[in-house]
């Protein structure tokens, strides 16, 4: 019942946030831990209209086609307005390396409805975009089960000049991914 409770809590955090958001995923970021079978992720259209959706994991270069080791079910589907679908992604046993994670990305691209035929019937212009959502997928071997507390001790930061310009030198020796949001400099 308390896993119940917590996926209506987040379904229903899907229409709180205001914006076009489009597609929006319920994580911002997938783990995916080594012996899972898969790792679902819910998908809201926050959409006033349905959109067709081709999932891929890749190494970063939006390539459909790219080779990896994850494969993503539903790749390709219809998304009605205002409605949740979910994808599962699952782990095709390829090896990656057992003492550092590795990260991939999560591509999902979304297509609206041709409404070309509609502004041709109005008198205003419309464009019509497809969008591509990408979520960082880091897959992380059971060595690794629990992401250490004082990790900021594994990085350090040195300040380069290279010919005019200032270079800031980031060093992670963990085997963890590090994504920051925000750098400040305190002079």
């Amino acid at each position: 019942m308390k896993r119940l409770t917590v996926v209506v809590a987040c379904l229903s955090l899907f229409w709180l946030i205001p914006g076009k958001t489009g597609i929006m995923a319920n994580m911002t970021r997938v783990i995916y831990h080594q012996g899972d079978k898969e790792r679902s992720v819910l998908l809201a259209n926050t959409n006033k209209y349905p959109v067709i959706v081709q999932s891929w994991v890749d190494h970063g270069e939006a390539d459909p086609q790219a080779k990896t080791p994850f494969v993503v079910l539903a790749s390709i589907f219809h998304l009605p307005a205002q409605k949740i679908q979910a994808i599962r992604i699952v782990y095709n046993g390829d090896h990656l390396p057992d003492d550092r994670e590795s990260v991939f990305w999560l591509n999902l691209y979304e297509i609206p409805p041709n409404l070309h035929q509609q502004a041709l019937n109005q008198d205003n212009a419309k464009i019509s975009l497809a969008m591509n959502t990408q979520l960082k997928l880091f897959y992380r071997p059971k060595e690794l089960a629990d992401f250490p507390v004082k990790l900021a001790d594994k990085i350090t930061f040195t300040l380069q000049q290279k010919d005019q310009e200032w270079v800031l030198i980031c060093k992670n020796s963990s085997p963890f991914h590090i994504s920051f949001s925000q750098i400040v400099f305190d002079s």
